[in-house]
């Protein structure tokens, strides 16, 4: 398993995490800078780029530093999100697309997402090579998920966002725990 962090080890935000086998290949959030980030903003060729190939993008919850690029993605590569996290980006840009049309593409995107469903593992690539397990975690945000990544016979967690002080502060330990 090759993992390539291409935005979010010194900054907060802007998430972007590629897991990778030799035939399968999956995207972690596209995140969008917070706003003041003094980091260089990735274009639509970045994007595109870093998604090329990939099977699929999963993304952690709807914060636009881990969802804000998803617009720039390859129709042809699916997107999955929680489906809490789903209706509230359709919500959000329903609203930003009445008053911009710059949005309407956005709606389009978070509209055709597919979902998936906590402790439910997915199967990635044509071989099956890479397995996600979503997993509830608690943040600011409805609807947040850690992932396990199974591949070439190694573990790891990518964590998203999460806290200890809300009211799933307790099963993050937990879940770390009985998942290992």
């Amino acid at each position: 398993m090759n993992i390539t962090i291409h935005r979010g080890i010194n900054q907060i935000g802007g998430c972007i995490t590629e897991i990778a086998t030799a035939n399968a290949k999956i995207i972690i959030d596209l995140g969008s800078n917070l706003p003041g980030s003094k980091g260089k903003e990735f274009t639509k060729q970045d994007i595109e780029r870093i998604a090329d190939g990939a099977d699929a993008v999963f993304y952690t919850h709807f914060h636009g530093d881990h969802v804000g690029l998803s617009g720039y993605v390859q129709d042809n590569v699916e997107q999955y999100i929680g489906k809490g996290a789903q209706e509230v980006n359709i919500c959000k840009y329903s609203v930003l697309a009445k008053h911009d049309s710059r949005y309407e593409h956005d709606l389009r995107v978070a509209q055709n997402m597919k979902t998936y469903e906590e402790a439910q593992t997915y199967n990635v690539g044509d071989k099956g090579e890479i397995y996600i397990t979503p997993f509830f975690v608690d943040h600011s945000a409805f609807d947040a998920y850690a992932f396990k990544i199974v591949a070439d016979g190694v573990s790891a967690y990518h964590t998203g966002d999460f806290r200890l002080h809300g009211f799933r502060s307790g099963k993050t330990a937990e879940m770390l725990q009985k998942y290992d």
